[in-house]
């Protein structure tokens, strides 16, 4: 494997007019041919942090933003989370003299970055370059950022009015601004504390899925298409089935079709485009871990999990009740049919012509479960009454028949006692 990185001009001028120097170099650019599995003699067991002094701790150092470093590079200042197993680089210099940096590790690194109003953010910047005590400062690709969903507008408020000039916006609506030194962009950052890696806020600069600069071709200059990103990514992520979750976030797209009147002539010609969205019901894992109170890796994993792999969301859902109005579902007997009444008749001889009454309901017992079932069958064959008289029987002012003329609103009137 090769590989390249560039020195400044600053640098380089010491290495010519020095015999000796350091092997500690303020790298302005790195760019990387292939990331890759290899063998290497880096240990990653015993791995120790570089040693920072107080007043490096206090100072902190830069995040440089150069587009000419196609991959996160992390210096002695980061704090390695965990390491990408496997994966390694070597690089070497624009001069056969300058040797080679073999056998860089991939790590997901965070910085601790401080507000001006004293709030402290996490940043993660997964697929880094691990340098260590190899370089000062550290390096973010923007473009590696901007495939996390991460804007990074690096033009110079001197020149434009624009609020969002010279910031960088994440998803969840953070906002950085972004400092000049001479031309050279950066934000100023430091190592976190144990405490504020628990605690503090995240906010991912790039995501974990798998990171190659020559997934999409290297055209970044071009729209991006759903089919071209959508094969990229699955290319890359053979290799690697624990990013195919995160797919998703390249591969919500959508068709518009627009009616556009050629110049030259009195048609109508149709143009489509294909516009990558994202999901307006998204939510951060700094968000989620907020609400359901519980930890940042958590809360990051739960979304991993719950990723809606290429199916449309329908925004918020709402459970809807079947009608339970009874003029919809029976036959209305209104007024004009007279006035109902109901009784329970104790018969011990069988009547020939059933005269007397106009419907005959045989019951089994008296019981008010059995008189509710009688009216339900009443209320399905005949039709709903407007109004119902009965004596004060218990079995017509309790359990379901008491049920049923409360739900089919059905006005009960009851006999005097006593009364003829």
């Amino acid at each position: 494997m090769a590989g390249l990185f560039l020195l400044s001009r600053r640098l380089f001028r010491e290495l010519l007019l020095c015999s000796t120097c350091t092997p500690t170099y303020a790298i302005r650019a790195f760019i990387t041919t292939t990331i890759s599995a290899t063998r290497s003699s880096f240990d990653i067991e015993s791995f120790v942090h570089p040693t920072l002094t107080a007043n490096e701790h206090q100072r902190g150092t830069r995040l440089g933003i150069d587009s000419w470093a196609d991959t996160n590079c992390a210096g002695k200042h980061a704090f390695v989370e965990e390491f990408v197993v496997d994966k390694f680089v070597t690089a070497g210099g624009f001069s056969a003299s300058l040797g080679t940096i073999p056998d860089l590790p991939i790590a997901n690194v965070l910085y601790a970055y401080d507000t001006d109003d004293g709030k402290t953010y996490i940043i993660e910047c997964n697929n880094s370059i691990y340098l260590g005590d190899r370089m000062d400062d550290s390096l973010m690709n923007p473009i590696q950022a901007e495939e996390s969903d991460v804007r990074v507008d690096t033009r110079p408020k001197r020149y434009y009015s624009d609020p969002h000039a010279q910031t960088i916006t994440f998803p969840c609506g953070t906002v950085i601004p972004v400092e000049y030194d001479g031309a050279l962009l950066f934000i100023s950052i430091r190592r976190p504390t144990a405490d504020e890696i628990h605690v503090c806020p995240r906010l991912i600069m790039s995501a974990k899925f798998p990171w190659d600069p020559s997934i999409p071709g290297g055209n970044f200059s071009q729209p991006r298409s759903v089919f071209s990103t959508s094969s990229s990514i699955l290319d890359s992520v053979q290799d690697d089935p624990v990013g195919s979750s995160l797919m998703s976030l390249h591969l919500l797209s959508a068709v518009q079709s627009t009616a556009v009147l050629h110049p030259h002539e009195d048609t109508f010609k149709s143009l489509q485009a294909m516009n990558l969205y994202k999901s307006k019901e998204s939510i951060s894992p700094e968000e989620l871990a907020r609400l359901l109170k519980i930890g940042l890796k958590t809360a990051q994993r739960t979304l991993q999990a719950t990723t809606s792999k290429f199916i449309r969301t329908t925004g918020a859902l709402s459970r809807r009740f079947k009608t339970e109005k009874a003029q919809l579902r029976y036959k209305q007997l209104s007024r004009i049919f007279g006035k109902f009444y109901c009784d329970y008749l104790k018969v011990n001889a069988t009547s020939i012509h059933g005269l007397g009454f106009y419907k005959f309901l045989p019951c089994e017992n008296e019981t008010s479960e059995t008189t509710g079932r009688t009216l339900r069958y009443f209320l399905h064959v005949i039709g709903l009454p407007y109004s119902l008289h009965s004596d004060n029987h218990g079995n017509f002012k309790d359990g379901l028949f008491k049920r049923l003329m409360r739900k089919f609103g059905i006005y009960q009137t009851f006999t005097e006692p006593h009364s003829p």
